[in-house]
C-alpha cells in the first residue's frame, strides 16, 4: 500500500510541474546569464527572463582555409529570411539561410577587408577599408555591381581619408558611412557615390577643469580623445529612415538623429561598451555591449531590459562573451554572432518579453486606457518595473482619477508628469475651498485690526503681555538672532559693531550656525518633491557638505587676510559670515514649504526667489569682507577670490593625503599579511 502510495504522489508531482510549464506564461529558466531591467532610483533590478536561447546556427569556414574567423558585421534581412554576415578574416560575405541554414551563399568579389554589411531591398553594400571603398552586390545572389570610392568634393575635406568601416544604406538611396577616425561626423553619399554632407558629428567636451589640464599640459589620453570630439564607431538606421549613431566608449553612446542632424532621444540609462544597434519595426531599439549584454529601449530611450554578461565558460548555450552584432528575423527571434564564434546563437522571446512589447507598444501610440491591462499584468511578474508606473499613471490621468496618478507618477519617478498631476488636483481644491481658506485670513486681518484699537484705547489690557515680550525680547540669544533682520538692512553698520562694539558674541553665532546645520536637515524633508533632488538617506553627507566647508572658508579667509593686511580677527570673522547667511536663514523655511504647493509652472518664480536670497547673501559676504579688514570693494573681491583659491588648495591637499595614506595602509597591511603567511 505504501508503495502504491509513493508512486502515485510521483506521478501526481509530475503532472503538477508539467501542467504549471503549460499552463503559467512565466516558466523558471536556468539561464546562464542574468536578466535585469530599470527600477526605482535609476538602479537595475532582477527581472525574468526576456529571450531564452533556442538554438546554435553553424556558420561554415571558407573552403581551403583555415578555421578562423573575425566576425564584423551582420545584417538581417526579414523579406528574404537571410542573414549577411560580414567575414573579415576570410574577406567574404557569406549569406544563410534562416529557414534552412545548410543553404548558404558565398561572394566570389576579392575583398581587402570586410568591415561593415547593410542590406536594403535589391542590394548588399560592404565597406572595404583596406581598399577605400564600399562594394555593392546583388542581395540575391552576392554578386559585384558596383563600388563607391572616394567621393570628388572639396566639401570631403583635403585631408580626409575615405576608409569606411560601417556602412548603412537605406531604399531612398542614400548611403551612410563611417569612417576610421572621422570626427566630422557620418559621411552621408547617394548610390552613385556623390557626396551629400556629414551628419551626426560628436560635439568636443570643454569642461573648465579639461581647460585647465590641456593649459597645464596634464590631460589623459581619454581628456584628448573627448576634448578633441570623439568619433562615431557604427550607426543604424530605422523604418523611417532616421539615422541612429553609436560611439563606442561615449557616456551618451546611442544618438538618434533627426534630419538636420541633431539628437532627439535621452537615454535614461546608457553603457558606453555599447558597440552596435538596430532597431526593430516598433522603434525598439536592441544594443549590443562588448561586455557581453543585449540591451532593450522603448523608442523614447527608456531602458526596458537587459540580458547577458560576460561568462568564463564559452561552451554553455546561450552565453555571450563577445557579442558584435545582432539582428532579428520575421517571427521576432534574435540573432547574435560573437566575433571569433563561428556559431550565431538565436533567442526567442518568452511570454514576459512579449507582455513588455504589447504594453510598450500601446504606450507609443498613446493608447493608455487600452494598454492598461497589459501593464497591470506586467507588474504582477515584476513590481519594480518602473515604466510600467507612468504608464498607468497617463492612463489614470486619462480617466480623471489625478489622486491615483500622482501616487503612480511618483512611483514612476517620473517629475513632469507628477506636476501635471498635482496641478489638477490643486486646481481642483482651489475651486471647491477658496472661500473656506480665505475665512481663516480675514479672521487673523481682523483680529489684529481690533486689538491694535483696543491696545489705543486701553493700552493697560496689554501692559502685562507686551512686558513679558519685551523681557523675552531681550534674552541675550534672542536679541542677537533678531540682530540677523538688523544685518539684512545695513550689514557694513552691524559688522562695525561686531568689531570694534562686540555686538554679537560667539554663543550666537553658534547657535546660528547650529540652525543653519538644521535647515540641512529640514531642506530634505520639507522640500517639495518637484525641487527635492537630495535623497533622505544622504542626510549626514548633506550637513557635513554644507557646514564643514563654511568653516573651512572662514579659516582660508582669516589666512588670506593675514597676509594682505586684513584687521579682521578669526572670530570676529566667523561671526559676521554667519551673519552674512541671514536671508538664506530666514527665507530658507518659508521656502522649503512653498516649494509644496506649486508645480513647474511656476517654477521659474520660484528659482529667481532662491537666486535672490542667494545673491543677497553673496553681496553681505563682499561688504562683510569690506568692513571687516577696512578694504575697498576691489581689494575686498580679490580677497574673496583668494580665499575660495586658498579653499580649493586644502581640498586637493587633504584628497592627496588620503590617497597616499590609503596606498600607505594598502601596503603595510599586505606586508603584514606575507609576513604572517611565510
Amino acid at each position: 500500500m505504501k508503495v502504491k502510495t509513493k508512486i502515485a504522489l510521483f506521478i501526481s508531482s509530475i503532472l503538477l510541474l508539467l501542467g504549471g510549464a503549460i499552463l503559467s506564461p512565466s516558466i523558471a529558466y536556468g539561464l546562464p546569464y542574468g536578466n535585469e531591467t530599470m527600477g526605482p532610483e535609476g538602479m537595475l533590478v532582477s527581472s525574468q527572463p526576456t529571450y531564452v536561447p533556442e538554438r546554435r546556427i553553424t556558420i561554415p569556414y571558407k573552403e581551403g582555409e583555415k578555421e578562423t574567423l573575425s566576425l564584423t558585421d551582420m545584417s538581417v534581412d526579414k523579406d528574404s529570411g537571410y542573414i549577411y554576415i560580414a567575414d573579415d578574416a576570410a574577406k567574404r560575405i557569406v549569406a544563410l539561410n534562416n529557414d534552412d541554414p545548410s543553404f548558404k551563399m558565398e561572394s566570389t568579389y576579392t575583398f581587402k577587408s570586410t568591415m561593415g554589411i547593410s542590406v536594403n531591398k535589391t542590394k548588399v553594400f560592404v565597406a572595404d577599408q583596406t581598399a577605400q571603398k564600399i562594394i555593392i552586390l546583388d542581395k540575391s545572389d552576392l554578386s559585384y555591381l558596383g563600388e563607391i570610392v572616394r567621393p570628388d568634393s572639396i566639401l570631403v575635406g583635403k585631408d580626409t581619408e575615405f576608409a569606411p568601416i560601417k556602412v548603412q544604406a537605406d531604399d531612398s538611396g542614400n548611403v551612410y558611412t563611417v569612417l576610421s577616425g572621422g570626427k566630422k561626423g557620418v559621411m552621408q553619399l547617394d548610390e552613385k557615390g556623390n557626396f551629400i554632407s556629414y551628419i551626426g558629428a560628436n560635439r568636443a567636451e570643454t569642461s573648465f577643469v579639461m581647460r585647465l589640464q590641456e593649459f597645464f599640459g596634464i590631460q589623459s589620453a581619454e581628456d584628448q580623445l573627448a576634448a578633441s570630439g570623439t568619433a562615431v564607431t557604427n550607426i543604424c538606421l530605422d523604418n523611417k529612415g532616421l539615422l541612429y549613431t553609436i560611439t563606442n566608449g561615449a557616456g551618451n553612446a546611442i544618438k538618434k538623429l533627426n534630419t538636420t542632424g541633431n539628437s532627439i532621444l535621452t537615454m535614461n540609462y546608457n553603457d558606453a561598451n555599447t558597440t552596435f544597434a538596430f532597431i526593430d519595426d516598433d522603434g525598439n531599439i536592441f544594443s549590443v555591449q562588448s561586455s557581453g549584454y543585449i540591451t532593450t529601449y522603448d523608442s523614447y530611450g527608456s531602458l526596458l531590459f537587459r540580458f547577458g554578461g560576460n561568462t568564463s565558460n564559452e561552451e554553455i548555450f546561450g552565453a555571450l562573451n563577445n557579442p558584435i552584432a545582432a539582428g532579428m528575423d520575421k517571427e521576432g527571434r534574435l540573432l547574435v554572432i560573437e566575433r571569433t564564434s563561428n556559431i550565431i546563437t538565436e533567442y526567442s522571446p518568452t511570454y514576459f518579453a512579449k507582455l513588455i512589447f504589447k504594453a510598450v507598444s500601446y504606450y507609443k501610440d498613446g493608447l493608455y486606457l487600452e494598454g492598461e491591462e497589459s501593464w497591470n499584468e506586467l507588474l504582477k511578474y515584476n513590481s519594480k518595473f518602473i515604466l510600467a508606473y507612468k504608464a498607468l499613471a497617463r492612463a489614470s490621468m486619462k480617466k480623471g482619477e489625478y489622486d491615483k496618478a500622482l501616487k503612480q507618477f511618483r512611483l514612476a519617478e517620473d517629475k513632469a508628469g507628477y506636476s501635471d498631476a498635482f496641478w489638477q488636483i490643486r486646481d481642483r481644491w482651489i475651486r471647491n475651498n477658496l472661500g473656506y481658506a480665505l475665512i481663516p485670513i480675514v479672521v487673523i486681518v481682523l483680529a489684529y485690526v481690533v486689538l491694535k484699537i483696543i491696545d489705543q484705547k486701553k493700552p493697560q489690557l496689554f501692559a502685562s503681555p507686551k512686558a513679558a515680550l519685551g523681557k523675552f525680547s531681550r534674552a541675550p540669544v534672542v536679541n542677537e538672532l533678531g540682530l540677523m533682520f538688523t544685518f539684512m538692512r545695513n550689514p557694513r553698520e552691524i559688522v562695525y559693531e561686531i568689531k570694534y562694539k562686540k555686538r554679537a558674541n560667539l554663543i550666537g553665532a553658534i547657535v546660528l550656525y547650529v540652525i543653519f546645520a538644521a535647515i540641512q536637515i529640514l531642506k530634505i524633508y520639507l522640500t517639495g518633491y518637484l525641487f527635492n533632488t537630495v535623497g533622505r538617506s544622504d542626510g549626514l553627507r548633506t550637513i557635513l557638505m554644507s557646514t564643514l566647508p563654511l568653516l573651512l572658508l572662514v579659516v582660508c579667509n582669516f589666512y588670506v587676510s593675514s597676509v594682505r593686511d586684513g584687521e579682521g580677527k578669526l572670530k570676529d570673522i566667523f561671526i559676521s559670515f554667519i551673519y552674512a547667511l541671514s536671508p538664506y536663514i530666514v527665507f530658507s523655511l518659508p521656502l522649503f514649504l512653498i516649494s509644496n504647493v506649486i508645480t513647474y509652472n511656476e517654477q521659474a518664480i520660484y528659482y529667481m526667489v532662491v537666486g535672490v536670497v542667494y545673491a543677497w547673501c553673496g553681496i553681505n559676504i563682499i561688504l562683510t569682507v569690506m568692513e571687516l579688514h577696512d578694504y575697498s570693494l576691489w581689494k575686498a573681491l580679490i580677497n574673496i577670490i583668494l580665499t575660495l583659491v586658498c579653499f580649493v588648495l586644502i581640498i586637493a591637499f587633504v584628497i592627496i593625503l588620503y590617497v597616499l595614506g590609503y596606498q600607505l595602509f594598502s601596503y603595510l597591511a599586505n606586508l603584514i599579511k606575507e609576513a604572517i603567511i611565510r
